[in-house]
């Protein structure tokens, strides 16, 4: 029998914590800290030396809060803040495994452990699969042909698991652990389980059961019966009690096997991916060349000269069929985003594109997805790549100005948190930062509590909660948001602007789920919009000289649409008035004349509008408003009975999405719902969640699109007009016109042209309702004045 490849899964995040508390303190001569990476890598080498798997896949959390967190805020919150130094290795390490060829995951919503759940349940037919981790919930994946590794002492003495290893080491086999952290729960990930049972209540348990499901039948059979087999009646009571904990407690433990990742390449070693000049280069950046070193003895016999495939796989590949197979494959499968042609040329077991496109056309044919394809997303590939190439105009001396004023703002924030300290510290140090809030100043002893370790949270939420008890909190706020900036937007673009003081941002096609746009290098839309600090940004955006930006902005896009797609009739009334939606609302909601409104009433209104589409429930609305649950339940059941129509139609989108398994725009755009049938609770109210806002997002998405498809065809057809789309974001096109008068009657025409285009776009489809536009101008994006040409 032909042995199976092997494929080796890094858990990276927990072998780089564990690595940087067990490794000394290693720095380059630059004082960059490389210790957790130099104790990751030393374990990954025994690895590769002992196994010699033939792919190798490291799998990363990201920052931002995952599907469990959505379900459950406190989900892990006992864990003690990341040390900015293991912070910045975290980042490191993935140029160090790209350099020599390892594959980098990391999915939005996603825990690493969930991406390796899904790698094993695709692929342990495949390859032999081996886990490197430190943390016993992925024990829960062993089976034939996946063996997950766990350190015993050091970072290279690790312990392999099989079936019988996870049973003599619990008690049970693999299949029970997620039933056994239902029962006795996870200190810590926050995990509540069974209050009142522990893990030799749990264990005791699952000797006589196999899941929840069976005990919770036996008791409802007859308390008698289920403590006559051996359980005390306070057992019986508990888990009567905390029936809901412990389902939900097993569904957070439970490792999702569904994430919408690409499989690896069977066929393509690690070692042929690495380009050894790069490699070279990236461990001498980390003084870490003695295991490049070794490295190096690994790839003895092995052709691995990347630059020649990268040559090869040119030259194999045209360019425009790798885009069209991209822009395909993502229309038809919403959730893989940026797919990489290798991996739809291994899907499809073909490297013949001109067949693989022609398949991929005849797939969007049978889906009903032609006019996305020909009439939105393929003209968009030539109109995005005009505006890469034609970039906009920076302002660098403006950036080098805010760069010198951010730089004194962050030192005279910090000299005000040593003054109020009294202390010198590492201001990015969450430890450092913890220890003085928390021990040196006493702060938060009745807000904050301490972790199982004694750490407390300095995150944003946490340091909000102590906001009144010390002038500290406002300055660490600044300083954060400040650096943050600094280093996001401020240093990056003034590195990114060619010999012409030009940005040239790449636009992202295939990047949302929903159909928006994305971008990178840098991420434009989010610059922060509506603060001083995000329009002092904004306005190193300018007009090249002899010319004007114009700004054209669609005014409550998401909420005419929802309208519109609603046929909700207090809402359409609202949109034939074109009057403003959120004080509209209010007038309803409050049963009053539109005079009696208040501020507050339409901030009321607003956060419903917004809620309402994006699934919110009375407890975060009741955060949102900063009012009672009870309070913002009312609003809720007030503004349902308000707008009937638009809330049947939510029900029905998530009720079509549960039968077929997406979502559609008005265009036809499908986004695919994959957990709206989970068995697992908190996934289903989250698919909801997406089941809802998608239609009217990607509608958005569609509307957009297509106004930017009529404005190039009318700046084609009319050679002489002077007029260049620069950027998209979310609902704004911005464009450079060569003039400096607004009032001149050229400008006037294509003004006018342009907002026709963009407020007739649903005629395409028949429905003759005009949507608004604001259209604003000047020299610096930050500082557009309104017009009302």
């Amino acid at each position: 029998m032909k042995k199976k490849p092997k494929l080796f899964l890094i858990d990276t995040m927990a072998l780089l914590h564990r690595s940087y508390y067990v490794t000394a303190d290693l720095r380059t001569k630059n004082g960059l800290a490389t210790g957790a990476m130099y104790g990751t890598l030393q374990t990954i080498l025994y690895f590769i030396k002992k196994y010699d798997p033939q792919n190798i896949i490291a799998c990363f959390d990201l920052p931002d809060k995952t599907k469990r967190h959505e379900a459950f805020q406190d989900y892990k919150a006992g864990r003690s803040e990341i040390d900015e130094d293991l912070i910045s290795q975290m980042k490191n390490i993935k140029e160090i495994f790209q350099s020599v060829g390892f594959s980098v995951q990391s999915m939005p919503g996603y825990e690493a452990d969930d991406l390796i759940g899904t790698l094993c349940e695709k692929n342990h037919n495949t390859f032999d699969i081996f886990i490197t981790t430190v943390d016993n919930d992925l024990l829960q994946l062993v089976k034939p042909g996946v063996s997950v590794f766990l350190p015993k002492k050091g970072l290279r003495n690790m312990k392999e698991y099989h079936k019988d290893d996870v049973i003599e080491k619990f008690g049970f086999g693999p299949d029970k652990i997620i039933q056994y952290k239902g029962i006795c729960g996870d200190q810590s990930d926050n995990i509540k389980g069974v209050a009142g049972i522990g893990e030799v209540g749990a264990k005791k348990l699952l000797e006589k059961f196999d899941t929840l499901e069976q005990i919770y039948s036996k008791i409802e059979e007859g308390r008698e019966g289920f403590e006559k087999i051996g359980f005390r009646k306070r057992t019986t009571d508990l888990l009567i009690e905390n029936k809901k904990d412990a389902f939900f407690s097993r569904d957070l433990a439970t490792i999702h096997k569904n994430a919408p990742m690409s499989l690896p390449k069977s066929s393509c070693r690690w070692k042929d991916q690495i380009n050894i000049k790069k490699a070279e280069e990236v461990f001498e950046k980390y003084e870490l060349e003695k295991i490049f070193s070794n490295i190096k003895k690994e790839l003895i016999n092995t052709n691995c000269d990347k630059e020649e495939k990268n040559k090869e796989n040119i030259k194999k590949y045209d360019k425009k069929e790798v885009k069209t197979i991209q822009i395909l494959y993502w229309i038809l499968n919403s959730d893989v985003t940026e797919v990489e042609v290798e991996e739809v040329v291994k899907e499809y077991n073909s490297t013949n594109l001109t067949e693989i496109i022609k398949t991929l056309k005849q797939n969007i044919k049978e889906n009903d997805l032609v006019y996305i394809y020909e009439n939105i997303e393929k003209p968009l590939v030539e109109i995005l790549q005009k505006m890469e190439s034609w970039g906009i105009k920076i302002d660098v001396k403006h950036l080098k100005k805010l760069e010198t004023k951010m730089k004194k703002e962050i030192e005279e924030t910090e000299n005000e948190i040593f003054k109020i300290s009294q202390k010198t510290f590492n201001v990015n140090s969450t430890k450092q930062m913890s220890e003085v809030l928390f021990v040196d100043m006493g702060l938060g002893k009745k807000k904050i509590k301490k972790t199982p370790k004694g750490a407390r949270s300095t995150k944003e939420a946490a340091l909000l909660d102590i906001y009144d008890e010390s002038p500290i909190i406002k300055f660490i706020l600044k300083h954060r948001k400040t650096s943050k900036l600094l280093k996001t937007y401020v240093l990056p673009i003034q590195n990114l602007v060619d010999g012409e003081q030009k940005l040239h941002t790449t636009f992202i096609q295939n990047g949302t789920t929903t159909g928006r746009f994305a971008s990178k290098n840098p991420n434009i839309q989010n610059i922060p919009i509506r603060t001083e600090e995000g329009n002092e940004i904004r306005n190193a955006f300018v007009a090249t000289k002899g010319c004007l930006l114009i700004s054209f902005d669609y005014n409550q896009l998401e909420l005419r649409l929802a309208a519109i797609m609603s046929k909700d009739k207090n809402l359409l009334k609202i949109l034939e008035g074109n009057r403003d939606i959120h004080t509209e609302t209010a007038s309803l909601m409050y049963k009053t004349d539109i005079k009696n409104i208040t501020k507050q009433m339409r901030n009321t209104a607003k956060a419903i509008n917004f809620g309402i589409l994006y699934g919110m429930g009375s407890r975060a609305l009741a955060k949102s408003m900063n009012t009672s649950q009870k309070e913002a339940k009312e609003f809720i059941e007030n503004y349902n009975n308000t707008f009937t129509g638009l809330i049947r139609f939510l029900d029905d989108t998530k009720r079509f999405a549960r039968m077929h398994g997406y979502t559609k725009t008005l265009f036809g755009r499908k986004r695919y719902i994959r957990d709206i049938n989970s068995s697992i609770p908190y996934l289903v109210s989250q698919a909801e969640r997406f089941a809802i806002n998608s239609p009217i997002q990607g509608t958005e998405a569609d509307v957009i699109k297509l106004a930017m498809i009529d404005i190039d065809k009318y700046t084609e057809k009319n050679k002489n007009v002077k007029v260049q789309m620069l950027s998209q974001i979310h609902d704004e096109l911005l464009f450079e016109i060569k003039h400096t008068n607004i009032d001149d009657k050229e400008v006037v025409k294509h003004i006018e042209k342009i907002k026709e285009i963009m407020e007739n776009v649903l005629k395409k489809i028949n429905i003759n309702i005009k949507l608004n536009t604001s259209v604003c101008f000047g020299e610096k994006w930050g500082s557009l004045t309104e017009t009302k040409k």
